[in-house]
C-alpha cells in the first residue's frame, strides 16, 4: 500500500499561517521604496485627469515588483505540485473528497491564469 509519511493537515496546520503571513509582507518588501518616498498627484489640465507621480526610482520598484511576481509564480508552481502528488496518493488508498478534487482544480486554474498573466506583463514590460 501507498501510505504518506507526512499527512496533509500536518504540513497545512504550519504552511496556511505562515502562506498568509507571506502573502501579506511580502508585497511591502518590493514596494517599500513607494512608501518611504514622497508621492502625489498631478493634474493633466487638458484631459482633467489625475495620475500619481513620485521621487522613488520607479525602475527599482518595477524591478522588484517583477522578482516579486516571480517568487510567488514559483512558490504557487511548487504548492500546485505537491497538492497533485497528495491528490493521486490519496486517490489510490481512498476515495477522495470531491469538493477537495473541485478546489484543487480551482487552484490550479488559476495558476495557469497568474502565469498567462505574469508573461503577458513582464513581455510588455520589457
Amino acid at each position: 500500500s501507498c501510505e504518506l509519511i507526512v499527512q496533509p493537515f500536518q504540513i497545512w496546520k504550519h504552511a496556511l499561517p505562515t502562506g498568509i503571513a507571506v502573502a501579506v509582507l511580502s508585497p511591502l518588501v518590493c514596494t517599500y521604496r513607494l512608501l518611504t518616498s514622497k508621492s502625489w498627484f498631478e493634474e493633466e489640465q487638458s484631459i482633467g485627469h489625475y495620475y500619481p507621480n513620485t521621487n522613488a526610482d520607479m525602475h527599482a520598484v518595477m524591478t522588484g515588483f517583477m522578482v516579486f511576481l516571480f517568487l510567488f509564480l514559483i512558490l504557487t508552481c511548487a504548492i500546485d505540485t505537491i497538492s497533485v502528488i497528495f491528490v493521486f496518493k490519496q486517490e489510490r488508498s481512498h476515495h477522495s473528497n470531491k469538493a477537495e478534487r473541485n478546489m484543487f482544480i480551482l487552484a490550479l486554474l488559476d495558476f495557469f491564469i497568474e502565469a498567462g498573466y505574469s508573461t503577458v506583463v513582464v513581455s510588455v514590460l520589457l
